[in-house]
């Protein structure tokens, strides 16, 4: 029963995710050539071990690193943190916003720019069966917040290269990841 059970549990953690993180664009001008492209996004799954693998590149000790994380900031109030890590006696994190829309010019504002972060967490009561949205006004200063709708890559239904892949967006995340590293 206990394989069962790990096996569902792996199951659902590992493919479900990589159904729902894809955009499909049909050329539609009617000219006769397939230009079908897919976008996708990096779901945290393909982030976390990047994080990790940074946050060890710049010398942070993997006893120094955890997984999931439910931190409060007030009363009311609480965050998920993706990946959290102890630099220096201080905990900080990185929490990966996992949901998108197509990409635009200003996605990337509040990287340079805390005051514009809008984060809202989603929460569940699973007793009363009802679900709301949890505004968080401040991010906390101790977290980073990575969002998926910024890490996307196309692939071509005809198999033609396209300029944003996979391996572009991944060394992308790590370079934000740097980023926020360096501001510790």
């Amino acid at each position: 029963m206990k394989k069962l059970i790990f096996v569902l549990i792996l199951f659902t953690c590992f493919t479900l995710p990589s159904y729902s993180q894809s955009i499909e664009i049909t050329d539609l001008s009617g000219n006769g050539n397939d230009k079908s492209f897919t976008y996708h996004f990096l779901t945290s799954l393909d982030v976390v071990p990047v994080i990790i693998d940074e946050l060890m590149k710049n010398g942070i000790s993997w006893n120094n690193i955890g997984i999931g994380k439910l931190q409060r900031i007030n009363e009311s109030t609480r965050i998920v943190v993706t990946v959290y890590f102890y630099k220096d006696g201080k905990e900080h994190g990185f929490v990966y916003e996992a949901s998108h829309s197509l990409p635009n010019s200003h996605d990337r504002d509040y990287m340079t720019d805390r005051s514009k972060i809008n984060y809202i967490q989603y929460e569940t009561d699973v007793v009363k069966n009802h679900g709301y949205a949890m505004k968080i006004k401040t991010f906390p200063e101790n977290l980073f917040l990575l969002r998926e709708t910024c890490y996307w890559y196309q692939t071509a239904k005809d198999g033609h290269e396209l300029p944003v892949t996979r391996k572009v967006t991944i060394i992308n995340l790590r370079k934000d990841i740097d980023y926020f590293l360096k501001k510790l």
